[in-house]
């Protein structure tokens, strides 16, 4: 090997350790990622009342007591680009009948601002950390 082939392949081991430390950041299953995040797209906008609904399939163990999300808008021509719409903190509403049970699927309305209802185009994003169940007796 020559010298510029030496300098070469120490230049680039510098840089091992940076791509595997970004590897195990985006593999690591964290609170930071998303990776248990599902994307769905909008069964009804009532754009008269302010609501977006989702169907919502539950994939977990166990009955989903309350849902929180992240509803985004995109697709307009006045405000180009996706931007979240709701309030992350105020969970969506079940408005279907009986308890989330596991595999059952439920319809969930969220709340959206009258300013922010000119979107052609929804999308909620529910991760693993949204989802609350009840407490069992004890906890």
């Amino acid at each position: 090997m020559n010298t510029y082939g030496t300098i070469m392949s120490m230049r680039w081991t510098r840089f091992l350790p940076l791509a595997a430390l970004t590897a195990a950041i985006f593999a690591w299953p964290g609170h930071a990622c998303a990776q248990s995040a599902v994307q769905l797209t909008p069964v009804f906008i009532d754009k008269d009342h302010g609501y977006v609904y989702f169907l919502v399939r539950n994939r977990s163990a166990e009955t989903i007591n309350n849902l929180f999300g992240w509803v985004y808008g995109y697709g307009s021509e006045e405000r180009p680009g996706t931007h979240l719409i709701n309030n992350p903190h105020a969970q969506g509403m079940k408005v279907s009948l009986g308890d989330h049970v596991p595999g059952s699927v439920a319809m969930y309305r969220f709340m959206i601002p009258e300013n922010w209802m000119n979107y052609p185009r929804f999308s909620l994003l529910v991760a693993d950390d949204g989802l609350f169940y009840p407490r069992k007796a004890g906890q």
